[in-house]
């Protein structure tokens, strides 16, 4: 018996059908694997690629915005610069205190500058006093600091009194300035 090629069996009516057969298993396959992951991958790297651009707008849009806030946030800060050296500061400091105190009528027993305290971005300037006065200007004198022009900060207050009699009473007050380093 002679083998012949299964092709040799058919007619050519049953051949253009197997044929066909062929070419549409031989589509159906190809989208199957190979197309549709494709556009699945495809898709996903087109959402991927479309957050990322919208992560950037909305980040572009912060950075505009942070840009246009700072020279508000400088013109902000500028009077919290040091402008001058530790000693003038300093001497500034005294100034100030001396006269807010001769204004508020009352008297420096003592005052004493301390050490400048250095930290990476800012100083602080300290002095410790010892004032005597009334009630009401030692508290007049208090609210005064608080004042936008004096920038003070009450670090310690002590509050004696002298005489139980006598409306005089003494206050020992460690004020201190806060200043940004000047930039290099």
């Amino acid at each position: 018996m002679k083998i012949s090629a299964p092709s040799a069996l058919l007619n050519r009516r049953e051949k253009t059908i197997a044929w066909i057969c062929a070419l549409v298993v031989g589509i159906t396959a190809h989208w199957q694997w190979v197309d549709e992951p494709l556009r699945g991958q495809a898709k996903k790297l087109q959402d991927l690629i479309e957050g990322g651009v919208r992560i950037q707008k909305r980040d572009l849009l912060r950075i505009e915005a942070a840009k246009a806030l700072r020279p508000r946030y400088e013109q902000e800060l500028q009077p919290l610069r040091q402008q001058t050296s530790d000693e003038e500061e300093m001497s500034t400091l005294l100034t100030q205190v001396e006269g807010l105190t001769n204004e508020l009528n009352l008297k420096i027993t003592e005052m004493k500058p301390q050490k400048v305290h250095q930290f990476p971005a800012h100083k602080i300037f300290s002095i410790n006093l010892a004032l005597d006065g009334t009630l009401v200007d030692i508290v007049h004198f208090l609210h005064k600091i608080k004042e936008d022009h004096y920038r003070l900060r009450v670090e310690e207050f002590l509050l004696e009194s002298k005489l139980p009699a006598q409306p005089n009473l003494t206050c020992r007050i460690q004020l201190s300035r806060l200043l940004i380093k000047p930039d290099p």
